[in-house]
């Protein structure tokens, strides 16, 4: 069994299956690949250490859902780093601070992260240096990044849908949902951003080109 910290994050980020394994995090900041078929670890890594003298400071969950692309597989802890490793053998590419429950996206050869602070970041796919980054919708709650043709758009508790450019993060469009807040991940397809609001709202939105 895994020993739980005395102290961690509400929520908990789902496993990703992909050509025949799982890969899931744990509250204890390590990302771990099991076979699919029966269950067997076959590589585990720290995505983030505990440190600190109180548990509040040694919370490091890895509360985002893993993604897996292209054979690597990124991950990103609280309190901890954000890194991509071989999704085969578990050889790190690149870890670098920064600290997220949201979570992150891949797309192209950027990786998009919502820290804790809700700033959003753009790292380069390979190396994990940073692109740009955006704080204008700071401490806004924002949702884990979602990518849609050419932007990145993130959701806040008030409700708001943002639209960013992929290129330097500027903010170019936004449109609100309902009041009550963004309440899950945004989910995209073919280009139009579905949101789920706390009231039940479910709004489907695509920018003008």
């Amino acid at each position: 069994g895994r020993r739980v910290p005395p102290l961690s994050l509400r929520g908990t980020g789902a496993p990703v299956i992909d050509g025949g394994r799982v890969y899931a995090g744990f509250d204890d900041g390590r990302l771990a690949a099991l076979r699919l078929a029966d269950g067997r670890l076959l590589w585990e890594r720290a995505v983030a250490v505990p440190r600190g003298r109180s548990e509040l400071e040694r919370m490091v969950d890895v509360d985002a859902d893993p993604v897996v692309a292209d054979g690597v597989v990124y991950a990103v802890a609280y309190q901890g780093n954000a890194g991509a490793w071989d999704a085969d053998d578990g050889r790190p590419y690149w870890r670098r601070k920064l600290s997220s429950w949201a979570g992150l996206a891949v797309d192209g050869g950027r990786v998009y992260v919502t820290d804790d602070q809700s700033r959003v970041w753009a790292l380069a796919r390979l190396t994990g240096a940073s692109l740009w980054r955006q704080d204008a919708l700071a401490r806004r709650g924002l949702t884990r990044p979602a990518v849609a043709g050419g932007h990145v758009v993130v959701g806040d508790f008030e409700g708001w849908l943002h639209w960013l450019d992929t290129d330097d993060g500027r903010i170019v469009a936004r449109v609100r949902v309902d009041s009550s807040g963004i309440a899950a991940p945004l989910a995209v397809l073919d280009g139009v951003v579905y949101a789920l609001a706390r009231d039940g709202t479910l709004g489907a939105y695509r920018l003008a080109e």
